[in-house]
């Protein structure tokens, strides 16, 4: 159990550590109230890796810890395979993670396979001033009848073809 005092504490370290105004601290915790009581080492560690292994700023981490602060939470080699597949094979850059930063939370498997089949279809194109932009989101929300449907323009049995190929 946590006291009112170790809590207040823990609040000021969050305070601290991302340059949190009052309300924001306040956003943080009524958004994600195990992070305040989560394992601080933990914490810290993933702050780590998301500054010096992704290579966000102290204001792009501000900002992702106020969007996602289940970022801080998940293991970190996880985090680190998942950017490592999204930033450098798929060419992804951090402004365009961080309109999106449910990216980061999803499962690699997942994101690659519908990476991969939009690339056999040539409908990989994550830029928005391109012609046949698809969002990221598609990589990560939805089913996959949906990501089929609003983003490969195809038929679910032709992309659980592709499934099976891989």
């Amino acid at each position: 159990m946590y006291s009112t005092l170790r809590i207040d504490k823990r609040l000021g370290f969050f305070q601290q550590k991302f340059s949190l105004s009052g309300n924001e601290v306040r956003e943080l915790a009524t958004m994600a109230p195990k992070i305040i009581t989560y394992n601080l080492h933990h914490i810290n560690t993933n702050n780590f890796v998301v500054k010096e292994e992704l290579g966000f700023s102290d204001e792009e981490i501000k900002q992702l810890i106020l969007c996602k602060p289940k970022i801080w939470m998940i293991n970190q080699k996880a985090l680190v395979q998942r950017f490592q597949y999204i930033h450098n094979e798929m060419q992804i850059p951090h402004n365009t993670i961080l309109q999106q930063p449910g990216i980061l939370l999803c499962r690699n498997f997942i994101i690659k396979q519908r990476h991969s089949f939009l690339k056999s279809l040539g409908r990989a194109q994550y830029d928005p001033t391109k012609e046949n932009y698809v969002p990221i989101l598609a990589l990560f929300k939805g089913t996959d009848l949906e990501f089929c449907k609003d983003y490969a323009k195809c038929t679910i049995d032709v992309y659980n073809t592709f499934l099976k190929t891989l």
